[in-house]
């Protein structure tokens, strides 16, 4: 229903006559421009546009063909609770999907940096440049999902001798720095778009949207960054790349999955990323160190328990066989320096823990008792994908995913680190042990899992030790118990 016509004409007459008193008392020189200031943002325009020039030939748009398996059924514990029908299996579906993404290249022969998200399980990958229609065909290098970057290189023939970018330094950026984004995002007619905003803040940690890996010293900026721009640089005020974004954060959805609300996160160009791309770029995977405890920050009861006033992390689990239990560290031992260095956080310990080469020698300090020891340790090695990839997982006829917050709080499960399980096939080894959809594996063997890798690698490793089955210490519902998988012949895949 319209307003009344003779409403709207007294309203027009009320607000105008005010508005054009006010601007009949405005100065005349207000009108003119002030020459300083269009100098000044005129200069900043030349400056953004310099920054497109130098950096957008590099940019390009990763074009992903993936495979997906989808369930039948949504629901991946169907009648989970009163289940009619127990040892029913639905099977998946497979369907061909395409997926897009960002990259930005790092050497004139056509290697290209970008997230390990865009391009993971990919069976085809093509590029395309900037300012081009055409696609180039490519092959992933190498990935790394626990720091989400990979390489991937243009294969197309012919003589090609592509624009690249120069990767700066994120160890000199503050908060307030300008943060310039490009990307293509939701569309390749969209390509190489290039956003303006902030540094917003630094050093954020934040979980993958899967859980299954943590990020430290993330980069934050209100640039805008949407779907697609996955992979892209972002770029300070002289064109150098200081991140490769990353996730963004939208209220009410998924972490990565909604559009920008001026939350965005890009992984830090560093010393370590850059030795990651290092690696990367030669196809072999990352190898980092592993001491196999479990840590937690202090809280300040502990802090009076344990008579530690400042600094330090509780050793919460050592597993049995690792690094950590070799050297004689203990279950709530406190650890408070490693390497010479003082351990602030559970956080700063994992990457100091991780960026040791496995082999090392190092020191460390613990309290137990109230009492200051010290300790040699020599680091193991963690696992990586490639041993993950190495397991013939349809032989052990069960699938898992890491136990996340929104599984536990969708599925009514008890939160907790470990892998549920979401498939088991009626008649294969998984199902002959007793296990069920819904079942959370906490230990395999001796060693503790919290992710879908650490799973596949332990069961691999105790397949390849034990005689007569591999131990699983699961949590069913409110029951915690123990079942005993048989052993699994040649379960590692054959190279071909």
């Amino acid at each position: 229903m319209f307003p009344n016509r003779n409403v709207l004409t007294t309203l027009r007459v009320n607000y105008l006559i005010p508005l054009l008193l006010c601007l009949m008392t405005i100065p005349a020189c207000a009108a003119a421009p002030d020459a300083d200031a269009i100098n000044t943002l005129t200069s900043m325009q030349n400056g953004f546009r310099a920054v497109h020039g130098k950096v957008s030939p590099s940019v390009v748009s990763i074009i992903s063909q993936i495979t997906e398996e989808t369930p039948i059924m949504q629901n991946p514990f169907p009648f989970f609770f009163n289940n009619p029908l127990p040892n029913m299996q639905l099977p998946n579906i497979q369907r061909r999907v395409q997926a897009m993404g960002s990259g930005v290249i790092i050497r004139k022969d056509g290697y290209v940096l970008t997230n390990s998200h865009v391009v993971n399980n990919a069976t085809k990958v093509t590029v395309q440049l900037s300012g081009s229609k055409d696609t180039l065909a490519a092959e992933v290098v190498q990935t790394d999902p626990h720091s989400d970057l990979a390489i991937v290189k243009i294969t197309e023939k012919g003589e090609h001798n592509f624009p690249v970018a120069t990767l700066g330094d994120a160890k000199s950026v503050q908060v307030g720095d300008w943060a310039i984004a490009f990307g293509s995002p939701y569309s390749l007619n969209l390509a190489t778009t290039m956003t303006v905003g902030v540094i917003s803040a630094t050093g954020r940690q934040l979980n993958s949207p899967d859980d299954q890996n943590r990020f430290s010293d993330l980069l934050q900026t209100d640039a805008s960054i949407n779907p697609g721009n996955s992979g892209g640089p972002l770029c300070n005020i002289r064109g150098e790349v200081i991140g490769i974004n990353f996730m963004i954060y939208s209220p009410g959805s998924n972490m990565g999955s909604a559009g920008s609300v001026g939350i965005g996160f890009a992984i830090p160009i560093n010393e370590n990323t850059r030795q990651i791309i290092d690696t990367l770029v030669t196809g072999h995977p990352v190898v980092r160190g592993r001491l196999g405890i479990l840590v937690r920050n202090l809280h300040a009861t502990m802090r009076d328990h344990y008579g530690v006033a400042t600094g330090g992390i509780l050793v919460d689990n050592v597993m049995s066989g690792q690094a950590a239990d070799k050297a004689g560290i203990k279950d709530e031992d406190i650890i408070i320096e490693y390497n010479k260095m003082k351990v602030t956080d559970s956080e700063q310990f994992v990457q100091l823990v991780e960026h040791t080469a496995p082999g090392t020698k190092v020191p460390v300090i613990i309290i137990r008792n109230k009492q200051e020891q010290h300790i040699n340790v020599t680091v193991g090695e963690a696992p990586s994908e490639t041993q993950r990839a190495a397991i013939d997982q349809s032989k052990v006829g069960l699938k898992v995913t890491t136990l996340t917050r929104e599984i536990s709080a969708q599925y009514r499960l008890p939160m907790m680190k470990g892998v549920v399980i979401t498939q088991v096939d009626q008649g294969g080894p998984a199902d002959e042990t007793g296990l069920q959809p819904g079942d959370i594996i906490i230990r395999v063997g001796d060693e503790l899992v919290t992710t879908e890798n650490e799973f596949w690698t332990a069961l691999g490793k105790a397949m390849a030790v034990e005689k007569h089955g591999v131990l699983l210490r699961i949590q069913r519902g409110n029951i915690a118990t123990t079942l005993s998988m048989p052993i699994i012949e040649d379960l590692t895949k054959k190279k071909k």
